[in-house]
């Protein structure tokens, strides 16, 4: 078990079972057990490949766990969680009632820190920052712009100024 706080930055940690997670601070993520996380605060992705499965990150209102995808959780102070799906699926069990939703990809719900839960317009815009850092990329100039990870919706995608970068093995028909 270990606290991790960042005041600002992106930080990237791998497991030893290949799931990838990446914070933008200012964030609090606490790891809890193999394969049991908990985020307090911050912006979240999470990466999982196919054998890690189960992968959960818990909120102040909610227990989030990988059914075999890529997934966001926007966490704020006052225990408001957000969580997307860019890939395959996850379970939201809601905290205060103990019931379970099951969202796929491009679906995003919020939960308030009373129980209350609404679907949300699916945005990836806040994590942008993150794509880069998920994908192992340190650095580049100012005249590319990173494709999203997740979703691989890149009709969404468009600019008449950037460069485009897709990640490696991003099979796609542009």
């Amino acid at each position: 078990a270990e606290s991790i706080k960042i005041q600002r930055g992106i930080v990237r940690l791998q497991f030893d079972d290949g799931v990838e997670v990446t914070l933008q601070g200012p964030a609090h993520y606490e790891l809890i057990a193999l394969g049991k996380t908990r985020l307090h605060s911050g912006l979240l992705t999470a990466t999982v490949p196919p054998g890690a499965e189960g992968f959960q990150v818990d909120t102040p209102s909610a227990e989030i766990v990988d059914l075999g995808t890529a997934f966001g959780i926007e966490q704020s102070l006052d225990g408001v969680s957000k969580v997307s799906v860019f890939d395959g699926e996850v379970e939201v069990i809601n905290r205060a009632e103990n019931v379970s939703h099951l969202l796929t990809e491009g679906q995003s719900i919020q939960l308030d820190s009373l129980g209350g839960l609404q679907e949300t317009e699916f945005e990836t815009r806040k994590f942008e920052k993150l794509w880069p850092a998920a994908s192992g990329i340190v650095g580049s100039t100012g005249a590319f712009e990173f494709a999203p990870q997740w979703p691989r919706m890149l009709r969404q995608v468009e600019s008449d100024t950037r460069i485009f970068v897709l990640p490696e093995g991003y099979a796609q028909e542009l």
